[in-house]
């Protein structure tokens, strides 16, 4: 087993940005000496943790190649940053790849470059955390082994909804699903391939805020809105 200092460990995953006259810092704090601070600038700490791609389509970023990332860390402090940063990269790599559900055994939670993978306890934790952050939904809430993905809230969507009709002057129109998501001319092409079930809640949101209301068809399945 590699051994990695714990100074370092933190130094990479923790995050609290402030600021020091008129240079933007980001304030690592230690685990092995709580007074001992050491500093990094802001840019070099985004640029850490952008995620790129391969030729090859594999994920590639500072943070997710660095192997303590894979282990859940001892240090209260270290392990918030570090599910932080999990669900950084989870949100960026769905959002890229339009992924919407998200699986307890997701090839996301390995790193074969690395030979890393998270432990199936703290996968669930990570999992659970993104839930209690409003950034995903359990699929099914009794077995908790799969999640719908939010890279974009519920809200934000249903906005991008309102400002495509507006702009495209349909309003007191009827609009489908397949209209707004579709594989074919989608008026939110960000969300083609989004499941059912979250264009429902979606379309609830405007449903709720007296903006539309839902179409059905005469077997009483949603079809649409009507905004």
């Amino acid at each position: 087993m590699v051994m990695v200092s714990p100074r370092l460990v933190s130094l990479m995953l923790n995050k609290n940005p402030s600021k020091t006259s008129d240079h933007e810092t980001l304030r690592c704090n230690l685990v092995d000496s709580p007074t001992d601070q050491s500093f990094c600038t802001a840019q070099h700490h985004r640029q850490r943790h952008l995620v790129h791609y391969t030729s090859s389509g594999a994920m590639n970023s500072e943070i997710y190649n660095f192997p303590p990332f894979f282990t859940r860390q001892p240090n209260e402090t270290t392990w918030q940053a570090q599910l932080s940063h999990w669900k950084d990269v989870i949100l960026t790599h769905s959002r890229e790849t339009k992924q919407w559900r998200l699986s307890n055994t997701d090839s996301i939670f390995e790193n074969k470059k690395i030979q890393r993978r998270l432990k199936p306890d703290v996968i669930q934790l990570v999992l659970s955390d993104l839930v209690s952050n409003k950034k995903a939904d359990w699929v099914d809430s009794k077995t908790k082994t799969e999640v719908w993905i939010w890279w974009r809230s519920a809200e934000e969507w249903a906005t991008l909804i309102l400002a495509w009709i507006d702009s495209t002057g349909q309003n007191g129109s009827i609009v489908t699903f397949y209209d707004i998501a579709g594989d074919d001319s989608p008026g939110v092409p960000e969300m083609v391939g989004m499941d059912s079930t979250m264009l429902h809640k979606v379309c609830q949101v405007l449903v709720h805020q007296g903006k539309a209301a839902v179409m059905r068809d005469e077997d009483g399945n949603e079809v649409g809105l009507k905004v």
